[in-house]
């Protein structure tokens, strides 16, 4: 009986012991509670914006030494985390098991309004603007506005026309890196194919795959804000928008008439083909 008391009385110290060891590492700003002083430290620097590890290499600063570490590999080269499916690398174990999704078919973050799944969660925040129209970011060239600044990033080359991303087999030149990676494919004829189901159309990706079913499914997620016609791809959608805004995005260089779309710059491009015409300038 006196075993069973001074167990309880044990286990009642343990808890009260727990209980405020806990609670003495919280944070004043939030009331997060912490296990050990080192964790709330860390935690601080989310709220006050410190910074105290910096590379020795290009001086950019992070709140974590784990930050600076994993950062260090970008000057390094180091890849540590391999991937045990296409023996891809990752300076991040966090990035690996996100690409590992990829091999396992899982998007485990889906919009709540179209459905659509995403690999992470990022993906998925700037997905949902699409659904709410906002776009904070503004060309200062056109004044056409972006909901990511990556997009105005890569809208602004349409201006410049720069390309800065270039295939080491083609010489043919990207906006982007992703569509740098994309047309890689058609280089790789190891590269797994994946077929619709449906229809048997066979495609180079996924996503690309993902997309067409849309067509068989009658799924249109993708409205428009001016009169609610619905498409089942974004790149429809943004077509059709510029009939209400009236952008012509695409330029002729050699007599600035300008278009809605990229085929009809083709068509009106070859009206000059055999025709001696200056630029106007």
């Amino acid at each position: 009986m006196s075993k069973d008391i001074f167990r309880k009385r044990d286990t009642e110290q343990t808890q009260t012991y727990s209980h405020w060891r806990t609670h003495k590492n919280s944070c004043s700003l939030c009331q997060k509670t912490f296990r050990q002083k080192g964790g709330l430290d860390r935690h601080l620097r989310t709220h006050t914006g410190e910074k105290t590890f910096s590379c020795d290499i290009c001086q950019k600063s992070f709140q974590s030494s784990h930050s600076l570490k994993e950062h260090k590999r970008i000057h390094t080269g180091e890849r540590p985390y391999l991937c045990s499916v296409c023996q891809k690398t990752f300076t991040q174990k966090s990035t690996l098991n996100t690409h590992a999704r990829s091999h396992a078919g899982e998007r485990p973050f889906s919009c709540d309004i179209c459905k659509k799944s995403f690999l992470i969660k990022q993906h998925l925040d700037s997905h949902k603007k699409i659904h709410t129209c906002e776009r904070q970011f503004s060309c200062f060239v056109c004044q056409k506005a972006f909901q990511e600044k990556r997009s105005l990033v890569v809208h602004t080359r349409t201006h410049t026309e720069g390309k800065p991303f270039s295939c080491d087999i083609c010489q043919k030149s990207f906006r982007t890196k992703g569509n740098l990676t994309q047309h890689k494919i058609v280089h790789n004829d190891q590269s797994p194919t994946y077929t619709c189901d449906i229809c048997n159309a066979i495609f180079k990706r996924m996503s690309a795959l993902r997309k067409h079913k849309f067509i068989h499914d009658e799924i249109k997620p993708f409205s428009c804000d001016f009169c609610s016609k619905s498409f089942a791809q974004k790149s429809g959608l943004d077509v059709h928008r510029r009939i209400h805004t009236g952008e012509r995005p695409y330029s002729c260089p050699v007599c600035q008439k300008t278009f809605a779309q990229k085929g009809y710059l083709g068509i009106h491009q070859r009206m000059h083909q055999g025709m001696t015409v200056k630029p106007q300038h």
